[in-house]
């Protein structure tokens, strides 16, 4: 697997190479945005995962280099950067918990509508047709999927993810670790907890002050309680 990052490193070029973490669906949309939006030459692009069955295989043409475990490797290069494009939450907090000096940067597709008076902060992942409004706060690590929209003075914190066409309504907050799923809604004024789980579809009136929850349904109910 060395050799393999080697021979990568060897056959990249002079400026910024970035390492995504994650050869899954997600990685290959991160993958795919970063092409699109031409942020370094494909030779500069690189995938680890741990899935071995992946070792050695190209996706969209980028390498996958090898297990996470190479990040070791590579921490003390310049000009290199990292985005955790693993879509479970809890183990892409445990990677950057792990990892905690990597130079993360955020993958922001040049198809989203992003405000510049919204604030984004490192590691997140945001894909096209998203909308960030002003005042809108996207905190670290934050998955943002397809044609999602944030309105404004919404807060999203540290790795939380959003589905593809999700409406978060104003002033919502959105707690740490907490996903929600396709096509749900959380009106105005609403604050989730961390650690939440919301299902495709749901539409959130009201607050959920219940960690390790899943709520489903229009008005979304308590589903279940995880241990």
């Amino acid at each position: 697997m060395y050799n393999n990052l080697r021979k990568w490193w060897d056959q990249s070029l002079p400026g910024e190479k970035i390492i995504v973490i994650g050869a899954g669906s997600l990685g290959k949309l991160t993958v795919d945005c970063i092409l699109q939006n031409k942020e370094c030459v494909p030779n500069n692009i690189g995938i680890l995962d741990d899935d071995i069955s992946k070792h050695d295989t190209r996706i969209l043409n980028i390498p996958v280099l090898g297990p996470i475990s190479l990040i070791d490797s590579l921490s003390e290069k310049k000009d290199v950067s990292f985005v955790v494009a693993i879509a479970n939450n809890s183990i892409r907090k445990k990677i950057v918990d792990e990892n905690p000096k990597l130079n993360y940067r955020s993958i922001i597709s040049n198809r989203a509508i992003i405000s510049p008076l919204s604030k984004i902060g490192r590691g997140c992942i945001i894909l096209p047709g998203t909308v960030v409004d002003p005042e809108a706060i996207i905190n670290n690590h934050v998955i943002i999927n397809k044609l999602a929209t944030i309105a404004h003075d919404v807060t999203l914190h540290d790795f939380s993810q959003v589905s593809p066409g999700v409406n978060f309504g104003g002033f919502v907050d959105f707690g740490e670790c907490s996903f929600i799923g396709l096509g749900a809604a959380i009106l105005p004024n609403v604050k989730i907890t961390n650690n939440v789980t919301i299902g495709a579809g749901a539409v959130v009136t009201k607050d959920i002050n219940v960690p390790y929850s899943v709520y489903i349904g229009n008005p979304a109910k308590l589903l279940r309680k995880n241990s």
